[in-house]
């Protein structure tokens, strides 16, 4: 046996020996020399080029396709004194429901001050309730696949939902305790009070970002409610009973609620008569924008040194959005700057060579619109982007359109016109702007004729009628070292008819000229 085991270590020692001797002569053995690489590349094959015909021509669209508007039906639901009133419009291809409702309270009643108030207190809305921290109120909507959203603006707030068809009981009561028994909590608000401050300082630093905050106010006034600026100091003095009051302000009585999917009349009354008797809510403020916009002639310039570009908004007030001519008022601000190929877009990107893009049209609220266009420019084109704007402004008011440009956007809006009817939420959003803008929720029958019906001649007219000589406000915020000549020489040349330059800070407060 001891025989055997000395025979084993033998051989198995030998073998070893063996390998090390090999191993080393692999080592030293000469590394075999590469194949040469042969460093030109093939040519690349020619190209073949389809020869069918249909490619000969560009192919032509098809027929505009009919749009299907469906019915919207008006109600109320409540007792006296907490009576909601209800748009529905029914779709019932999938079960899915949205609901959207909007209370008359809204940013233009902050205390002087506290700017701000109105749009934290709906956030702070949605961070849960009395029973349900932040985190368990989100696993909470996502249990029941359901999504609560808040907005605020000037004139009122709203509380947003939507959710399965066959979750609507739960969902709906969770809205319900979002509502009747919000969270609204201290640490909440000021987690949203730094993440508000975060944002405001970033804006601040990018001519972007600043000219955006001052525009409102430039365009509006001080004094106007659409010409506040929230600062970090006001947001500061905003305290937890400040949002608790206005939440409470929430009430039933006065609400709009829009409801559009896979529900009926008589399944909404059913689901929301009962929720809304136990609702306990004293009616806030109404929102009223008394004050009249008190605009100036004056180019607004903020300072951000060594900024690459400039950013610039040029306009002034408007039509509002129940205008006769709107069709017209449409296809003409399409034409000048609202796409890509639109006139201002194609001078300042494509010919000119001193802007990724460049944007114009009119906006519009409950009251009125106006009319802005804007880009971010090189600094060193900041001069000549203002005479090119203007150059665009007046050749539009003074000609009229192609057929090419005319025919294009025409068929562009008919085409996308059935989008706005083609989901859940783009009719729950398409026939809330109708309410908000004073129109009609048969508006858009005809739509299509009339929108067919604009020529060249009413395209002009338009733009005659409400792109004026007079009355042009412009905010510019960039390196006024490299702009300032630029702008000084504008001024001199009569650019849009302003009268002066005055220099502010991102808070639109007046600063010294650097």
């Amino acid at each position: 046996m001891m025989h055997s085991t000395q025979s084993l270590r033998r051989i198995l020692w030998t073998s070893l020996l063996a390998l090390g001797l090999l191993a080393t002569a692999c080592s030293s053995a000469p590394e075999p020399k590469p194949e040469p690489i042969d460093t030109k590349p093939a040519p690349p094959p020619e190209p073949v080029w389809p020869q069918d015909e249909f490619r000969a021509s560009q192919p032509k669209p098809g027929p505009t396709p009919e749009v299907e508007l469906p019915k919207v039906e008006t109600f109320t639901i409540g007792k006296r004194g907490k009576q909601v009133t209800v748009h529905l419009i029914e779709r019932h291809q999938l079960p899915v429901v949205s609901m959207n409702m909007s209370f008359p309270i809204g940013s233009a009643n902050d205390p002087r001050g506290k700017e701000g108030l109105a749009s934290l207190s709906m956030a702070l809305l949605n961070q849960g309730t009395e029973s349900l921290q932040k985190i368990e109120y989100e696993a909470r909507q996502a249990d029941l696949a359901v999504s609560i959203g808040t907005s605020s603006s000037l004139e009122d707030v709203g509380v947003s939902m939507r959710t399965l068809k066959r979750n609507l009981g739960p969902a709906l009561d969770l809205l319900m305790e979002v509502l009747q028994k919000p969270g609204m909590r201290g640490p909440d608000l000021e987690r949203l009070k730094k993440s508000r401050e975060a944002s405001l300082a970033q804006a601040r630093a990018t001519p972007a970002g600043a000219a955006r905050r001052v525009w409102p106010r430039a365009l509006y006034g001080a004094k106007h409610p659409r010409g506040r600026i929230t600062t970090e100091a006001q947001l500061k003095a905003i305290r937890l009973a400040d949002s608790k009051k206005f939440v409470k302000g929430l009430s039933p009585a006065g609400a709009k609620l829009f409801v559009a999917g896979d529900i009926t009349r008589k399944e909404i009354e059913d689901l929301l008569a009962p929720r809304l008797g136990a609702w306990k809510a004293r009616k806030g403020r109404a929102a009223k924008v008394k004050a009249k916009p008190a605009t100036s002639s004056a180019l607004y310039l903020i300072n951000i040194p060594g900024a690459a570009q400039s950013q610039i908004y040029v306009g002034q007030l408007g039509p509002a959005r129940t205008a006769e001519d709107y069709e017209s008022i449409s296809m003409m601000s399409r034409i000048l700057g609202g796409g890509f190929s639109s006139r201002i877009n194609m001078n300042l990107r494509e010919k000119q060579g001193i802007a990724y893009g460049a944007r114009a049209g009119f906006r519009y609220n409950n009251r009125n619109g106006y009319f802005v266009a804007s880009s971010s420019v090189r600094t060193d084109a900041t001069g000549l982007a203002i005479t090119e704007l203007e150059k665009e402004i007046k050749t539009m008011r003074e000609g009229e359109p192609t057929p090419e440009e005319l025919g294009r956007e025409k068929e562009g809006t008919l085409l996308s016109l059935p989008a706005r009817f083609a989901t859940i939420n783009g009719l729950l959003g398409t026939y809330k702007s109708l309410d908000y803008y004073g129109l009609p929720f048969d508006y858009y029958e005809g739509f299509q004729t009339r929108l067919d019906a604009v020529t060249a001649q009413d395209v002009q007219k338009a733009a005659s009628t409400h792109l004026k000589d007079e009355g042009w406000t412009m905010v510019i915020a960039g390196d006024a070292s490299v702009i300032m000549p630029q702008l000084q020489k504008a001024i001199e040349g009569g650019a849009f008819g302003l009268k002066e330059i005055i220099t502010v800070d991102a808070d639109g407060a007046k600063v010294d000229a650097p």
